[in-house]
């Protein structure tokens, strides 16, 4: 990550360093499939075949390999047998989340895992803004306003931890106000899993059926 102009941290992943170079006088290569992805294909296919359970062993030869290069303490059946609502898919399932952050996986593992349509219908909240730093930051383009604009928020924002605190999963700890957009804005549903067909072909082939729920 790296410091983005007027909106804190950016991705940097699989581009070049010289970003004025980028698009007149260098190309690169852009992997489609990673090391690391195959290892936590690895992980995820071994859990799914033991029926939620994975051997330590698999785990250190797969998705421990991506932890260890980040100086992250190995996932093992230990670590998460103590947490009622901690499971070994879902670790490797936030694990993939992690690793293949940027890289365009994150929509279709949804989808392929069933639970899109949950995911993806939840309010999503953002960045503690009131009484932080961020609420006075001045806008370097404008100096004479902040860069945080309240109004910009049609939906608001909660101020109080107890406000904040009806957010399930939210922790009331941190100062400050979240700006929510609320789940209605995606309603994602079953129907969103496979696009429809184009009615031209079903003009062409009256023996078509149109995909559910189009």
């Amino acid at each position: 990550m790296q410091a983005g102009r007027n909106i804190g941290y950016q991705g940097v992943k699989l581009t070049t360093e010289d970003k004025g170079s980028e698009t007149k006088d260098e190309s690169f290569n852009y992997p489609h499939l990673r090391y690391a992805e195959v290892l936590l294909t690895y992980a995820e296919a071994s859990v799914e075949l033991g029926g939620g359970a994975i051997s330590d062993s698999d785990l250190d030869i797969s998705i421990n390999k991506i932890r260890e290069r980040s100086n992250v303490a190995p996932l093992t059946n230990a670590l998460i047998t103590p947490y009622a609502d901690l499971n070994m898919l879902g670790e490797i399932r936030r694990e993939r989340a992690i690793e293949l952050f940027g890289e365009n996986q994150r929509f279709n593992d949804l989808k392929r895992w069933g639970i899109a349509e949950e995911e993806l219908s939840h309010a999503v909240s953002t960045t503690y803004v009131i009484g932080t730093e961020f609420e006075t930051a001045v806008d370097p383009k404008n100096p004479s306003s902040t860069i945080y604009n309240p109004s910009a928020f049609s939906y608001g924002t909660t101020t109080t931890e107890q406000s904040v605190s009806s957010y399930a999963g939210i922790a009331t700890t941190k100062p400050g106000a979240l700006i929510l957009d609320i789940s209605g804005n995606r309603n994602f549903s079953i129907s969103n899993y496979i696009d429809p067909i184009p009615s031209v072909q079903i003009d062409q082939n009256p023996e078509l059926l149109q995909n559910p729920g189009w």
